[in-house]
Order: C-alpha cells, then sequence, then structure tokens
C-alpha cells in the first residue's frame, strides 16, 4: 500500500471506484458482492479514505449507511475521476488518438537529414504530429533539459550525466575550398597547414565546433578563425566566394548545393569524426514514437 503520508494509505483509482459503489448500493455487503471483494476488504477501503480525508464519509444508523453531506461532495468528485479515466482509456486506444513527438536537432543534421527523416515518418505514422526545433547543439540540450522537446538528434554525445544516448552513426570531416583557391580534387591538408589558412568554422557551442577545437588544442596549434556563423550555408557561400577554407561533415558538403562548386580535401594527422546520438532525459519515459524515430533515424542515416 502506498502512503501519502505517515500511516495514511493514498487515495488511488480503486478507492474511488469502490466508495461509488457503496453509495450506489447503500450498502458494504451488497457492494463487495458487486465488486466481488470480500467484505472486510471493503470496509478497509472506506476506513483509509475517512483516514485520509479525516472525515466521515457514512453514517452508520440501525444497521443502514447513509452518506453524509461530505460524502456526497467526495462522490461527485469521484464520478468525474472515473469517468474521466475511462474516458482518456478509450480515447488512447481508440484510432481518433493522436499524440505528439517533439523533436530537436543541431544545425548540421537539422538542414542536411532531419526533412528527409521528418518526411518519412510522416508517411509511416501519420497520426503523429511531430514539432521539431533546430539549433545549436548547447541550445538543444538545454531545451532537453527543460523538458521541451522530448528527443535530440545531434553529433556528439553530450556530458550531461541526465541523458541517455542511442548511437547513431559517425561521419568524418573534410575541408572545402573553392576551385581558385588552388585546392584539388581528391588533395589533402594537414592539421598545421589548416590552421594558417582563413578558416570558415561554425560558432562556439556547436558539435562540430567542440571538434574542430578540440583537434587543435591537442595538436598545440592556433587556427586563424576568419568567419563563424550558426549557419552552414552562410559557410558554405563564403567558402565559395574564395573567403577561406571551411570544415564541414562529407555528408553535408555531399547532400549541399555545392559539392559540383567547392573542392573537397582530406584533412590528414586528425581524426575528425563526428559520431551522431539520439539523446533524451534519463528519467523520460520512451514511447513507442520516440522508438520508432530513433529507429527510422538510424536507418535512414545508414543510407546515406
Amino acid at each position: 500500500m502506498i502512503n501519502d503520508r505517515k500511516g495514511v494509505a493514498a487515495m488511488t483509482l480503486k478507492h474511488m471506484r469502490i466508495f461509488k459503489e457503496v453509495c450506489v448500493q447503500e450498502s458494504i455487503t451488497r457492494a463487495a458482492e458487486q465488486l466481488g471483494m470480500a467484505q472486510p476488504a471493503v470496509s478497509v477501503i472506506i476506513r483509509e479514505m475517512e483516514e485520509h480525508y479525516r472525515v466521515k464519509l457514512f453514517e452508520r444508523l440501525n444497521r443502514r449507511l447513509y452518506i453524509t453531506d461530505v460524502g456526497k461532495v467526495l462522490l461527485q468528485y469521484a464520478d468525474t475521476i472515473i469517468r474521466q479515466f475511462e474516458e482518456a482509456e478509450n480515447l488512447i486506444h481508440s484510432s481518433a488518438y493522436v499524440s505528439t513527438l517533439r523533436i530537436g536537432a543541431n544545425i548540421s543534421l537539422g538542414l542536411s537529414v532531419l526533412p528527409a527523416i521528418l518526411e518519412e515518418y510522416g508517411k509511416r505514422y501519420p497520426k503523429v504530429i511531430i514539432t521539431s526545433m533546430i539549433n545549436n547543439s548547447d541550445y538543444i540540450e538545454k531545451k532537453l533539459v527543460q523538458n521541451e522537446i522530448d528527443l535530440a538528434i545531434v553529433d556528439h554525445m553530450a556530458s550531461n550525466t541526465n541523458f541517455k544516448g542511442e548511437y547513431l552513426m559517425e561521419d568524418k570531416m573534410v575541408a572545402a575550398c573553392s576551385k581558385s583557391h588552388g585546392g584539388q580534387p581528391g588533395g589533402e591538408i594537414t592539421l598545421e597547414q589548416l590552421a594558417k589558412e582563413k578558416l570558415l568554422l561554425r560558432e562556439k557551442g556547436s558539435g562540430l565546433r567542440s571538434t574542430v577545437d578540440s583537434a587543435f588544442d591537442l595538436y598545440g596549434l592556433v587556427p586563424n578563425i576568419v568567419m563563424e556563423s550558426i549557419s552552414t550555408n552562410v559557410l558554405l557561400q563564403a567558402a565559395a566566394h574564395n573567403l577561406g577554407i571551411l570544415v564541414i561533415p562529407e555528408r553535408s558538403l555531399e547532400r549541399s548545393g555545392y559539392k559540383d562548386v567547392l573542392v573537397k580535401m582530406a584533412i590528414l594527422d586528425a581524426d575528425l569524426r563526428r559520431k551522431y546520438y539520439a539523446i533524451y532525459n534519463h528519467n523520460k519515459y520512451v514511447t513507442p514514437d520516440m522508438t520508432n524515430f530513433m529507429e527510422l533515424t538510424h536507418e535512414i542515416l545508414q543510407q546515406l
């Protein structure tokens, strides 16, 4: 038995249903018969309710039960509670029920693959309403903490120990520059050479930037950053206009409209890879909708 204060039972739907039946039958014995329970068990439930509310729900006169005024008030609420519970049960189990799933994604994934995932999910699960939020990884993680989104697709495993993560896939990063910059298709560039170039990078707080900064820090290099942006598309345009070299996930470059405009170069002596995860609060109930979304995301990412 669950207690809400020391020695006093907490109220449950079972209490309300038994109380209502006693009111209808005006007898604990007849209520027990209707409910298929032993009479002492019904008596215990009524006693627990009276102890919980600290009132008398029935007067016992001449072997009959008479509901008190406060009992009549509680009966109105019991009727409402039971009816609303049954309505919720019927709705959720009916074909009319529509659930909502709130998704977050960092900017790279949000611009490159999230639209395809949302489109396919909508086809497979048309009764699920999806809302999505795209921003940098730090912002998305804050929204998870605040329970404003249910699930996030990001490019690194969050350090927050309150998150659980499901590994999805990994992608390597490449350098990209305009053809007039002098890069050759299939070319290579070292991390030290890259640090001396004019660099076009995502803003601090993004998963991509964290990966790049960590690589430069590891080798004791100070990069020459000439442009930062929350928009990968802005950085792609800047690279196309020969304003510098862009560091970008290979899949993002391939799916952009600039893959034939920019020259892709492999980055040597540094393992610049991003691992993609689906993350959510560790104490959050993982709904079937969330599970379906994670499985579909993994499926689509593997096809890219």
